[in-house]
């Protein structure tokens, strides 16, 4: 009998939380298919819960379920900035002298600009500051769905102009800023370093983790094919809907490859050139019916560099302050960070590098040391690590 039950519920575990084995060449494979199993099946309540009940539900799901707090690292000193239009959060290390004017790290989380939050990311921040000896700030920018389109964007602007206006009363160094932030704050990270010339600001670096570079299309070969290891391109869709419109309006255009010939119709120049349909997966089928008014009303804010980096003008590129992209080669925003690395250097930039990490995923930064306060998967270790030593290149050199 008790032989008959255990069989029960190994079928009926497996029948709830489908095992998502990690490719082939993915290193800890074990440590790495179990985590991703359950973040993959975590994932899916989400999307029954918007389409049924509502997007807020949907997104306070996400908020509440699949986010966990941390405790911030005991070898920092934790100040919000509580002055300010929203709270800005600092981590010095605890060792260094209240005098010193420390190398700092501006960290724009992730969670596709429509979750995650300081108390998520607290830890890895916070050991950052400790282990590279430097402060790490981070503001607790507007998510959507908002009262207006691309809220994050300027709460991640005026943070970076506060901090270097207020830089010495803060304790830091406003001559050793770099940039950084995953996901969709990788792509705050490129969209803040594009403006940085034209608001007379500057900065050391900047080192986005796996960007997302683009909102028009989830067709590329990236998103089709590595859609299975950790995010899914469901996801994608829904957060860039989030971002734009602050509703869902937009998931089935950018699944249907509306958005995408909306805006080859607006400039096919640009997009042909940055987003040809040579990268997009062989099974894609081109969207052939009429652009609807709603979409061609909004295909100018999602092709806008604060949205869409990768379509930003060749002059922009070419004047990013020093960039270091670190991508996986299993992440659905693989491409998005090949192709935004291919338009810098075609328009002249000489100081962008790319490096993609053979067998990783998207959130690698999760299965660190820096985030776990253990090892888990070694080589995350070691891919994280060389992350945080090319920001520590930019910061003091």
């Amino acid at each position: 009998m008790k032989s008959f039950i255990a069989i029960l519920v190994i079928i009926l575990i497996a029948f709830y939380f489908p095992f998502h084995p990690s490719a082939d060449d993915s290193p800890d494979w074990i440590a790495r298919s179990i985590l991703q199993s359950i973040l993959v099946t975590a994932f899916k309540p989400a999307v029954y819960l918007r389409d049924y009940v509502s997007n807020d539900v949907g997104i306070w799901y996400l908020r509440n379920f699949m986010q966990f707090r941390h405790e911030a690292c005991p070898e920092t000193e934790e100040t919000i900035i509580e002055e300010f239009i929203f709270p800005i959060h600092m981590w010095r290390p605890r060792k260094a002298k209240k005098t010193d004017l420390m190398p700092t790290l501006v960290m724009f989380h992730g969670g596709g600009w429509m979750m995650g939050d300081i108390d998520v990311h607290r830890r890895f921040y916070s050991n950052i500051a400790a282990h590279l000896n430097m402060v790490v700030i981070s503001p607790e920018y507007t998510r959507s769905p908002s009262s207006k389109p691309i809220p994050s964007f300027p709460d991640c602007l005026e943070t970076l102009k506060h901090i270097i206006k207020n830089s010495e009363s803060l304790g830091i160094n406003k001559d050793r800023i770099v940039l950084s932030g995953d996901s969709a704050g990788g792509q705050l990270t490129l969209a803040v370093g594009l403006y940085l010339k034209q608001e007379g600001l500057s900065v050391k670096g900047l080192v986005p983790l796996y960007p997302m570079t683009q909102i028009l299309s989830i067709h590329l070969k990236s998103m089709q094919t590595e859609t299975k290891y950790m995010i899914h391109h469901e996801g994608v869709a829904w957060s860039a809907s989030n971002y734009i419109t602050m509703d869902t309006s937009l998931i089935q255009a950018v699944k249907s490859g509306e958005l995408y010939q909306a805006a080859l119709q607006r400039d096919e120049e640009l997009v042909s050139s940055r987003i040809g349909i040579e990268n997009f997966h062989e099974d894609t089928k081109l969207f052939s019916q009429k652009i609807s008014t709603e979409i061609s009303g909004v295909i100018d804010l999602v092709m806008d560099p604060r949205v869409s980096v990768l379509l930003a003008p060749d002059e922009m590129l070419a004047n990013l302050p020093p960039c270091h992209i670190f991508a996986a080669s299993h992440d659905i925003l693989r491409d998005d960070a090949i192709l935004f690395h291919k338009a810098a250097l075609a328009a002249g930039n000489k100081d962008i590098q790319l490096t993609v990490w053979e067998g990783a995923t998207h959130i690698e930064q999760a299965f660190s040391k820096f985030w776990l306060n253990k090892t888990l998967m070694p080589q995350s270790d070691i891919w994280i690590g060389e992350y945080l030593e090319q920001i520590k290149r930019f910061a003091l050199n």
